[in-house]
């Protein structure tokens, strides 16, 4: 009797201690509900949460980058099964100012009511026109912007003074 009761918690302390994998679709239909509405700027690339249908997500996203909306110059626009990348192009202002900078914007399904968007502005990333895409985003949606929070700016972390010898 005492053998069988560890041996049928043998598989479950594993499970509980990471040994075995989990099947990825048990764990993130739960995490994807549980960050809509969440932003985060991270090495470049503003990714956020939204609590909307890929479908929906998609064609959003292309008026916001489209004629009706931000008016950037169209690259590409592939979409397939539960995965978008569109990639457009900044134009800078008649006068010459601005710069000629490539957007893209990622749209993946992370479950049937949340959309997880990833824009990157250029090679090294520019947070506030990041931002400006993705409250365009969310206008063509239809939600308030305050449903979609802003990543908090990265603090600036001063070492102490080292005393000297």
């Amino acid at each position: 009797m005492r053998t069988r009761h560890g041996f049928l918690l043998a598989p479950l302390a594993a499970l509980v201690a990471g040994c075995v994998p989990v099947p990825s679709p048990l764990v993130s239909a739960g995490f994807g509900v549980a960050q809509a509405g969440t932003s985060a700027f991270l090495q470049g690339e503003l990714q956020t949460a939204i609590r909307r249908p890929f479908e929906d997500v998609l064609a959003a996203t292309r008026k916001a980058v489209g004629p009706d909306g931000l008016r950037f110059k169209p690259e590409s626009d592939q979409a397939q099964l539960g995965r978008g990348v569109i990639t457009v192009r900044e134009v800078p202002a008649a006068d010459g100012s601005g710069e000629d900078r490539l957007i893209e914007i990622v749209i993946e399904r992370s479950s049937e009511v949340v959309t997880i968007v990833r824009v990157r502005v250029g090679f090294i990333g520019d947070q506030t026109m990041s931002r400006l895409v993705m409250d365009e985003i969310v206008d063509k949606l239809g939600l308030d912007r305050d449903a979609v929070p802003s990543p908090r700016p990265a603090t600036t972390i001063t070492p102490a003074p080292v005393p000297p010898l």
